[in-house]
């Protein structure tokens, strides 16, 4: 398992879990209060023309981040393949509860 991978480097499809946030401040609070927190499963959808911002899926919610902001939040790749966002066994219908929002 590499623990230097961040967000910005996953391609479209693929999913990972979110290891830990490197952000600060406003920025941080804010990705939290969307549910973006340590063991939150993410997936790429797919990245802007110019490549920056990517979109990435959360609890069913579309999230657009700039890599300057991604490049801050470690991740591990889904070893299992698994593009799916949330792993739980009723989908995002669970999410709230396992993610604590």
């Amino acid at each position: 398992m590499n623990h230097d991978l961040t967000l910005c480097s996953l391609r479209p499809g693929e999913g990972c879990r979110v290891r830990a946030l490197r952000v600060h401040g406003s920025m941080r609070l804010r990705l939290r209060e969307l549910g973006l927190i340590e063991g939150a499963f993410l997936r790429c959808l797919g990245r802007s023309p110019l490549g920056d911002p990517a979109a990435y899926e959360l609890c069913g919610a579309v999230l657009a981040l700039r890599d300057r902001d991604s490049r801050k939040i470690w991740i591990e790749r889904r070893e299992d393949g698994n593009a799916d966002a949330c792993d739980r066994a009723g989908g995002t219908a669970e999410c709230g509860e396992e993610h604590g929002l």
